[in-house]
């Protein structure tokens, strides 16, 4: 029997991937830092950003060369996009200046191109990810539904898919290789994906240093298969991609065992005045840990309420899956721990925590279970408020943490080591500010007046869905039997 084309996988791929290329969100440094290590290896085959590092505060000095100062697996996968675009169209009009000024539509242009081909695409992909993992742990077709609406539209993913920026692109893959060990104890082929869980693995760890939790979490997983050969041929895997960062590392400093991170430029922020968040004291880790999971400056579970069901569906999901859950509530710690160390706790220039975002497809498992026990009525209203928020935050960002380190550290540090609150964006913020901003399509309005018009991209949005969904929208308003009978479908 002929297999249909548009299988439920597909559809959840095409309808996520639209809504967040079509709500796709351009900030300044994050993204140019990475794009001009893009630019430094395509244009003039060097890792050295010395011809662009004018556009961005986040960049490195080492022997008096610019560099990018994130991990460079994002850059690596951009190339092919930038070397595509440069093809066709030729090297986008640059802007030499720090505070994003001028911004040429060919720049704007290779922005969008690149959240479409890397954290558009994987978020999508994370949704069929997630939506796939879910049947070992229910066979209610609509917990599987709501987890992804969960997953796609109340989380971090929604935020971070329509950006340039590593978390998405990490998440996927690291989240790739625990789904392809989950499938080797879980299976019942017994199929050997060890060897493809190191690469994705890998390649997750060089896109964003974090996801090495991820992949500690993986291999534990893998050792309590008791098959030695499994977890060489992950390391070898993992290796294999790992030596594409000691090759960059190598060619910069003469060594494998250093990162661009480790040399920020100190004379930028030096200049900007909060330098000083470069060395966190330890013991304002226990205040930031409560924040970044409670407190309505970016904590977790105030952005998505939703998420405090996922930790209820920890102690539900142990009686079954004990190991699972014992893992996931130890990654969550890990992330969460990392979090706190963090000089830049809140993230900088961003909405909600950022830096846990790799977390959220593990935090789905455990709601599942919990839907299993609590009425959906109690848990519906927490996935509206989560989506919501989420909502109003589709407009230009606020930073009140680094304004008041900036201008006052002293009444900064002596916030951060109370459990006073640095305020509550959503309510002080997004809401009193949201106006026209609702559902608008930001990056694209730079690129074309079309999208100018109002909620024009939204439309498209509804309407391509509806084409998606059709079947479903009908059976739902009780019209299928008719619109058979008229051979519509």
């Amino acid at each position: 029997m002929k297999q249909k084309f548009l299988t439920k996988s597909v559809k959840l791929f095409l309808s996520f991937f639209l809504i967040y290329v079509l709500f796709s969100f351009y900030l300044n440094w994050n993204e140019n830092s990475r794009l001009d290590l893009t630019l430094a290896i395509v244009n003039e085959g060097t890792f050295s950003i010395d011809s662009y590092y004018q556009n961005t505060g986040d960049r490195s000095v080492f022997e008096k060369n610019y560099y990018s100062d994130k991990a460079p697996g994002l850059s690596f996968l951009l190339s092919p996009v930038y070397y595509f675009y440069k093809s066709f169209f030729g090297m986008p009009e640059l802007h030499h200046n720090i505070s994003n000024m001028g911004v040429s539509q060919g720049w704007l242009l290779v922005v969008f191109l690149s959240i479409v081909f890397t954290s558009a695409l994987f978020g999508a992909l994370s949704v069929v990810l997630v939506y796939k993992i879910s049947k070992y742990f229910t066979a209610k077709e609509l917990h599987r539904d709501i987890v992804v609406i969960i997953f796609g539209l109340a989380s971090l993913v929604f935020v971070y898919s329509r950006m340039l920026i590593e978390h998405v692109p990490a998440m996927f893959f690291s989240f790739l290789s625990f789904y392809f060990v989950f499938r080797m104890k879980y299976n019942q082929t017994k199929k050997d994906y060890s060897f493809v869980a190191g690469i994705v693995g890998g390649l997750s760890f060089i896109i964003s240093y974090s996801t090495g939790l991820v992949i500690l979490f993986c291999f534990i997983y893998l050792l309590s298969l008791k098959n030695w050969r499994f977890t060489l041929k992950f390391m070898l895997g993992c290796f294999l991609l790992l030596l594409i960062l000691i090759i960059y590392n190598i060619s910069i400093f003469g060594h494998p065992f250093d990162l661009t991170t480790f040399y920020v430029d100190e004379s930028l922020w030096n200049e900007t005045g909060i330098s000083q968040q470069f060395n966190l004291n330890l013991s304002n880790v226990p205040h930031v840990f409560i924040r970044i999971l409670f407190f309505s400056y970016r904590g977790l579970l105030f952005y998505y309420p939703i998420l405090i069901f996922s930790f209820i569906g920890l102690f539900f999901m142990r009686k079954k899956y004990k190991f699972e859950s014992i893992l996931i509530s130890i990654l969550s710690s890990l992330f969460l721990l990392y979090n706190s160390f963090l000089s830049i706790w809140w993230g900088g220039a961003s909405f909600g925590p950022r830096h846990l975002t790799p977390l959220m497809p593990f935090l789905m498992i455990p709601l599942l279970f919990a839907m299993k026990k609590i009425k959906l009525r109690y848990i519906v209203p927490f996935i509206i408020i989560s989506i919501l928020f989420n909502l109003v935050g589709m407009q230009p960002w606020e930073e009140k943490a680094a304004v008041i380190l900036r201008d006052a550290p002293i009444t900064y540090n002596s916030i951060l080591n109370s459990f006073e609150s640095f305020g509550n964006p959503i309510f002080d913020f997004y809401i009193p500010n949201l106006n026209n901003n609702l559902f608008r399509t930001f990056l694209l309005e730079q690129i074309s007046p079309v999208f100018q018009r109002h909620l024009f991209g939204f439309k498209i949005v509804l309407l391509l869905l509806a084409i998606i969904w059709h079947k479903e929208i009908f059976k739902l308003t009780k019209l299928d039997k008719k619109l058979k009978k008229l051979k519509w479908y």
